[in-house]
Parts: structure tokens; sequence; C-alpha cells
């Protein structure tokens, strides 16, 4: 199969200020991937790999037990839904 180079332009009028925002979202549209992505790592991983460096949540996790995990399975579980929903193939 042959790669198709596909290239595409965006332009902004810097001069008005109601583009002005739309530039720096594209611009900062890798950080804002990497950020949803360290959300990921930061706030549900260490309930599943090596605990929290945070040491109020894990005393609430050791606290509560199985219970805790199991609701932070199911809010990571609906956090991946709706990146899935709006980062899935279509939109790359």
């Amino acid at each position: 199969m042959e790669k198709s180079n596909k290239v595409g332009i965006l332009k902004f009028n810097l001069e008005e200020p109601r583009t002005q925002k739309d530039f720096i979202l594209a611009t900062k549209a890798n950080l804002l991937m990497l950020t949803i992505d360290e959300i990921w790592n930061q706030c549900f991983r260490p309930a599943f790999k090596h605990g929290y460096a945070n040491q109020e949540i894990q005393g609430l996790i050791d606290n509560i037990g199985d219970e805790a995990i199991e609701l932070i399975r199911l809010l990571g579980e609906e956090y991946q839904g709706v990146k899935n929903d709006y980062l899935n193939d279509d939109f790359l």
C-alpha cells in the first residue's frame, strides 16, 4: 500500500481577538494530549501498580480496602470511555 502525503494548513488572523484563543488552543494541542495521559498516570494507574505517593489518598485506600480500588477501577473505566469517545481514530 502506497503511503499518501497529506498536508494540512491552519491559518489564523491574530489581529482578531476572537481567533487568538483558537490559535493558542491549536498550538497547545500536543500539551493537552500529554496532560490527558498524565491524568491517567497520576490519578488512576497508581491504584493498580505501586500505590499513591500522596499519603492522604493512600491512607484512605488502605483504610477502605478493596472497595476503594473497585471504585477507582470503575472511575478509570469511565475516564477511558470518555477519552476514547472523543479521541478515537476518526478524530486523530
